[in-house]
């Protein structure tokens, strides 16, 4: 091979950089002709011309770029945005919820880290990325800031959990079927969404196959605890119309074209003060009022899918005596049979 130009090696040794992330000597000399010495140049003048932060790396016996210490243009847009997040503590606020996600073993399900043997996924990258941007002093302030849920399930199901989303992902990726057992039921259905929802993990999906009850080509929930034997299927997705799968458009994780709507009360000083404080639905509306009999309260007017009725019923039976469903009627004789069940089952 002839020998290359200066201008030619130049930019060939910044292509396999920049391609590869690494240059090594020996091969390089042999593809261009040239000796070591004019290597080490080639290496000071990327070094100079280029502005490239190369370094050796000795355990790999090559030349490589720090990425470390290079700032695409982008990468300054961000450090300017987080530079003006800190004057008011967002990025404080920001990195501490990012850690407590990573650190708690249970937003994400990977393997438990803690257990011997087996293979993790290192989420901690993410926090090593996101420190170039985070002042030391907001993160030694982390430790005084957590976040947590109220409850998750237990680290022994990560496995399956972990399993069950790595197939859910393959079927979206190659636009393949899911075929599962759910309640004891054969299912087929295609993938629309995975949603991790107060503490457990959900799939929305389209359902192929007709079930018990003779559905089929309608949109279910599925609680991911109640799936077994989970496979991704030889048969494609289905031809159908595009779906708004939006959780936030009702009170819940469950989904139906049903949509009614349900007014909440909340009474005593301590209670009404949290329900102002916090919201159950974006574009809910509340306001605040007085029952002759029962005295202040603070309302809460929430649309809730037909399916999800139960489970704005056990957010509301939270607060005990505190709360009640005023209307609809079918949703509050729904409420007070819950309540007259509990009472019946202490008796």
């Amino acid at each position: 091979m002839a020998e290359k130009k200066p201008i030619q090696r130049l930019l060939m040794a910044f292509e396999k950089l920049n391609s590869k992330g690494e240059l090594d000597m020996l091969k390089f000399c042999d593809e261009t002709q040239i000796s070591s010495r004019t290597f080490k140049r080639l290496i000071e003048d990327l070094r100079k011309i280029m502005e490239l932060p190369i370094v050796y790396d000795n355990k790999k016996n090559v030349y490589a770029v720090d990425r470390s210490s290079v700032l695409s243009k982008k990468d300054e847009d961000i450090l300017d945005t987080f530079d003006k997040l800190n004057t008011n503590n967002e990025m404080l606020l920001f990195y501490s919820f990012v850690k407590s996600l990573v650190e708690s073993e249970y937003f994400f399900p990977p393997i438990n880290p803690k257990e011997k043997g087996k293979k993790i996924t290192d989420y901690n990258q993410i926090l090593r990325v996101l420190e170039k941007f985070v002042p030391q002093q907001d993160r030694d302030l982390s430790e005084y800031i957590d976040y947590h849920i109220s409850y998750h399930y237990k680290l022994n199901m990560k496995i399956k959990f972990k399993n069950l989303i790595e197939s859910i992902i393959t079927s979206i990726k190659r636009k393949k079927l899911l075929s599962y057992k759910y309640n004891g039921l054969r299912t087929i259905a295609e993938p629309l969404k995975i949603v991790h929802y107060h503490g457990k993990w959900y799939l929305i999906a389209y359902l192929v196959n007709k079930n018990k009850a003779g559905d089929s080509g309608v949109i279910r929930t599925y609680n991911l605890s109640f799936i077994e034997n989970m496979t991704v299927s030889k048969d494609k997705f289905r031809e159908h119309h595009e779906f708004d799968i939006d959780i936030k458009g009702s009170f819940g994780i469950f989904l139906d074209d049903s949509i009614n709507t349900a007014v909440i009360r909340f009474y005593s000083d301590y209670v009404i003060r949290a329900a102002k404080e916090t919201v159950w639905l974006v574009g809910q509306s509340s306001r605040s009022g007085k029952d002759k009999k029962k005295g202040e309260y603070y309302e809460y007017t929430v649309d809730y899918p037909e399916s999800g009725g139960v489970e704005l019923i056990s957010r509301v039976l939270g607060f005990g005596e505190h709360a009640e469903i005023v209307s609809p009627d079918d949703l509050r004789d729904h409420w007070v049979g819950k309540i007259k069940a509990m009472y019946k089952f202490i008796e």
